[in-house]
């Protein structure tokens, strides 16, 4: 049995003015609830805390001072697209493959370390987009564990990320910038927006707006070039 702490992100306008202390936070969980109830426990961390207790996502938020205390007391780190697949595989009743280690901090660099304990956040996702089926907003992000499922549709290799985008849902979206908001949009991205409305959920998938962007870009036919006249032409 493994306990499992991701790392950590900065859900920036998700939570800020919600009366939250902290934006940043990690997510800590295990092979089994019971090992977890009992790791949690000797960090500190409170029963009612556990949260998503009756889904497949069932964890506990970490703020940066837990998280370090997690990885002392024999906690494994693993990424994000680790924990996608923890997901995924806990969701379809299988055993997981070995989570993915993110890579060693570069030589000189400086992992972030909090000054001071901070209090759990209580995680405040944003609303989901309103895009064309809308009902099935989250039927597709359950499915998706609420990650871009792009595959290359985009233009991009996603080479980093094992062929597919590692965008979440309500994740960091830069200084300045509002969280990311994931689409519930179809497939195939020659479909109006008009007709999106009527298609069923197994054909739509989740784009993180860069993804559907690019992949609208690509599916946009060339323009035409016009034929320059020649010089001896009559017309």
């Amino acid at each position: 049995m493994t306990v499992y702490v991701d790392q950590v992100t900065d859900y920036g306008d998700a939570v800020r003015g919600h009366g939250q202390r902290s934006t940043k936070w990690a997510h800590l969980t295990a092979d089994t609830p019971e090992e977890l109830h009992a790791f949690a426990g000797r960090l500190g961390l409170k029963r009612e805390w556990f949260q998503h207790g009756d889904t497949y996502r069932w964890h506990y938020d970490v703020t940066p001072t837990k998280r370090d205390a997690a990885l002392r007391a024999g906690a494994q780190e693993i990424d994000r697209n680790g924990l996608v697949a923890l997901l995924a595989a806990r969701r379809e009743g299988r055993s997981p493959a070995a989570p993915k280690v993110p890579a060693a901090p570069a030589p000189g660099s400086k992992r972030s370390k909090s000054k001071r304990p901070e209090p759990r956040p209580a995680f405040v996702p944003p609303p989901p987009p309103m895009f064309g089926n809308a009902g099935g907003w989250a039927t597709v992000m359950e499915r998706a564990a609420h990650c871009c499922q792009c595959t290359g549709q985009c233009g991009a290799t996603h080479r980093q990320t094992q062929g597919r985008c590692a965008t979440h849902h309500g994740e960091y979206g830069g200084k300045g910038r509002p969280s990311v908001r994931l689409e519930a949009a179809p497939k195939d991205v020659a479909v109006r927006e008009h007709e999106a409305a009527r298609l069923p959920v197994d054909q739509l998938m989740a784009w993180c707006p860069t993804c559907r962007s690019g992949a609208l870009r690509k599916a946009k036919p060339a323009p035409r070039r016009s034929t320059p006249p020649q010089e001896n032409s009559l017309f």
